[in-house]
């Protein structure tokens, strides 16, 4: 889930409050919501297996800590030029 937020220092405090068990992202402009024990990458990987698609036709694009995983288990991942530079060296 992704909750985009003019505060987002304030979204994920209330979302603290009210969540349990998941992992919080914070960014720049949003709060991202994964479920315990998920994330971009592994998430990617069962829906691929389940359609029946190889993880080396995925194409990832991604710029934060949080893309890391999800870059780097796609065929091609590609990090934005403002990107972290885990991203970039995952892409």
């Amino acid at each position: 889930i992704l909750l985009m937020s003019h505060e987002p220092a304030r979204t994920l405090k209330d979302v603290k409050a009210v969540m349990g068990g998941c992992t919080l992202v914070e960014g720049d402009f949003f709060v991202e919501i994964l479920g315990e024990g998920t994330c971009k990458g592994s998430t990617t990987e069962k829906l691929c297996a389940s359609l029946g698609v190889p993880m080396s036709s995925v194409l990832a694009f991604g710029d934060g800590d949080n893309d890391v995983e999800f870059l780097s288990s796609a065929g091609l991942g590609v990090a934005m030029r403002n990107g972290v530079d885990r991203a970039k060296g995952a892409a």
